[in-house]
């Protein structure tokens, strides 16, 4: 189920037993507008991100982002997940979760992003 934070498109979803934060890209935009700077880890490998990303996202694919995730994350700051799909996000989240990171998973990936992004130019 998913139950409101109170933060507009942010929710706490159950898994079997555990929770994970979640954001709708839409909700996500609108973060960004506001003039925060959003801290976007994408996941996807080097070659998806330089074709297509969310302007100020960092590109940190999961297997070297989860091999040592003490090298670029802190305790302190939420981090914004996103993928291609919405398929690997959630999984990369739930395990930084559980070692303790302030984790939220960006619903449906890259490919439900709706709103400008940058584009390798050939």
């Amino acid at each position: 189920y998913y139950a409101s934070r109170g933060l507009g498109d942010v929710y706490k979803r159950q898994v079997q037993g555990d929770t994970m934060k979640s954001i709708s890209c839409e909700a996500l935009h609108d973060l960004c507008l506001s003039g925060n700077f959003m801290n976007i880890i994408d996941v996807r490998d080097k070659s998806d991100f330089f074709e297509k990303h969310i302007m100020g996202s960092q590109n940190i694919p999961c297997n070297v982002l989860l091999s040592n995730p003490f090298i670029y994350l802190n305790y302190y700051t939420n981090y914004y997940i996103i993928c291609d799909y919405g398929i690997t996000s959630p999984k990369v989240s739930k395990i930084l979760e559980g070692k303790g990171f302030n984790i939220t998973n960006v619903l449906g990936g890259i490919n439900k992003w709706k709103y400008e992004l940058v584009r390798k130019h050939f």
